[in-house]
């Protein structure tokens, strides 16, 4: 065995020992690819040799490798195929960071509004309630019946999109099961393309009443979800996890009536780990289950931004979220050492990227800064966490270490994908005070207290069966009760969040 082989022994196996340190797994992960080089071998105890593959101009014949997909990619997709060297000189492969894919571009949870009859004579608020998301730096989804558009709203609907608020295709005459496609789609779908230069790829049911046929169109036309009834899921209440995601059968929550627990609704989201998709329609315009006042629509946006401020919530449209989703879960990269940084060139297939196109929020063990394509990337500092968010279509990412570097690496289990309420009371019962955060019941007899004059806000998985002051209350998915009083007895059958206001 000559001294180049021995050293790439050695290396190799130091390598291996040195890598794990810096392990996170915000997404589901596997192992990445193993691969040999031409002058290595694969044995049990390690990786040894170099992969022939020179970057950034390095003088170096060899270069590191490391694989990662956001399904399959163990330690944050960052699996060693080779040794490293720069310029010839070995570098120590410590320094190479897990690198993973945060869910919901890293908060806890997801929303999107989508507020229906854009352009109907009855829904004439939408303009001031995209103001007043874009005041609080928000976007909305807004869900147009085109066959009654005039001019003016179609640069209303300009002006909407100018603040990242989302067109939705809601069908030419708001016929039910949008047919006949060749009108209420395809038609809709250009004459929105053609008035706003926007190209839809979210279909609200008129009525929330699908079909077939539409549906079959809508994927045709490069879709990449739509809502309904018909074709709902309910798999988890009314919310959508990314395991198993569809766009085409999502779940979703409508406005019904005033007392409808909109504020529980949006914290659930964060307690489950999920995307709360909310159905609306106008703000005190006369609209169907219209939000009764603007204060009642801002009180509403001031929740929602005040979770996103604390990092709890991803609010934005419907389509965005569904293109994170995917990429989420369908991007690759390979992990290649430069000279004196790393770069995360992306693997994943180029139909999928355009598809698909969305920043992503990367994270980064250690202290590192980033660019792509010769552009500064936002990247913050966390707990020895860099958080990076970076458009994989938009080509290599390259961190460079800052500070401490790598050595900051010591929240090896990262962030979670989902949060829990908190648990109150004991197993079985107990004294709980009910706040407007969210609380965990199990089955049992609870003495509540609370502060609370509007309503108590009761979630479970399915049927809610509780009983208030000796009162039986059952309720789908959601119950909202008016508050008894500073104090009343709470009979939970089964496991609910509960909160008030």
């Amino acid at each position: 065995m000559n001294l180049r082989k021995l050293s790439s022994i050695l290396l190799g196996m130091a390598i291996v020992g040195s890598l794990f340190n810096c392990a996170e797994s915000a997404l589901p992960n596997g192992p990445g690819d193993i691969s040999s080089s031409s002058d290595g071998q694969l044995t049990s105890s390690g990786f040894l040799g170099s992969s022939s593959n020179p970057v950034d101009g390095g003088s170096s014949t060899t270069g590191s490798s490391y694989t990662g997909s956001s399904e399959t990619a163990q330690s944050g997709g960052s699996s060693l195929t080779g040794t490293s060297s720069s310029n010839g000189i070995a570098l120590p492969l410590g320094n190479a960071p897990s690198v993973s894919i945060l869910p919901w571009n890293g908060a806890k949870g997801a929303y999107s509004i989508i507020m229906d009859d854009f352009c109907l004579a009855t829904t004439t608020s939408l303009r001031w309630a995209d103001s007043a998301a874009y005041a609080r730096n928000m976007s909305i989804g807004f869900a147009i019946v085109t066959g009654s558009c005039q001019a003016t709203d179609w640069a209303t609907a300009k002006i909407m999109l100018g603040h990242g608020s989302e067109p939705v295709n809601h069908s030419f005459s708001h016929a039910a099961g949008a047919t006949p496609v060749g009108l209420e789609v395809d038609s809709s779908t250009h004459m929105i393309e053609t008035n706003t230069g926007f190209r839809p790829t979210f279909f609200g049911y008129p009525m929330d009443e699908g079909s077939d046929a539409a549906q079959a169109e809508l994927k045709a036309l490069g879709y990449l979800g739509s809502r309904s009834t018909t074709y709902t899921v309910w798999t988890d209440a009314r919310f959508n996890k990314v395991a198993g995601f569809n766009g085409f059968t999502l779940a979703y929550e409508p406005k019904s009536s005033p007392t409808y627990p909109q504020l529980s609704y949006a914290d659930s989201a964060v307690a489950r780990g999920v995307w709360g998709l909310h159905e609306s329609h106008g703000v005190a315009d006369n609209s169907y289950n219209q939000w009764t006042s603007h204060a009642e629509f801002e009180t509403h946006l001031d929740h929602l931004a005040a979770l996103r401020d604390k990092g709890d919530l991803w609010v934005a449209p419907p389509s965005k979220v569904i293109r994170y989703i995917k990429l989420s879960t369908l991007a690759t990269w390979t992990l290649v050492q430069a000279t004196g940084a790393f770069e995360i060139h992306w693997t994943t297939p180029a139909d999928t990227l355009a598809r698909y196109s969305v920043p992503l929020r990367l994270q980064v063990c250690g202290e590192w800064t980033a660019t792509q394509s010769g552009t500064s990337l936002n990247a913050t500092l966390s707990g020895g966490q860099t958080k990076i968010s970076a458009n994989p279509s938009l080509g290599t990412v390259r961190i460079t270490p800052t500070g401490a570097g790598n050595s900051l690496c010591t929240n090896n289990s990262g962030s979670s994908s989902s949060s829990t309420a908190t648990s109150s009371g004991s197993a079985g019962g107990g004294a709980i005070s009910i706040t407007g955060s969210l609380q965990h019941l199990v089955a049992g007899t609870y003495s509540a207290t609370t502060s609370c004059t509007g309503m108590v806000n009761l979630q479970g998985t399915r049927d809610i069966n509780v009983s208030i002051n000796g009162s039986p209350n059952i309720g789908l998915d959601y119950l909202a009760v008016p508050v008894p009083g500073p104090s009343f007895n709470l009979v939970v059958t089964g496991d609910v969040t509960v909160s008030c206001y």
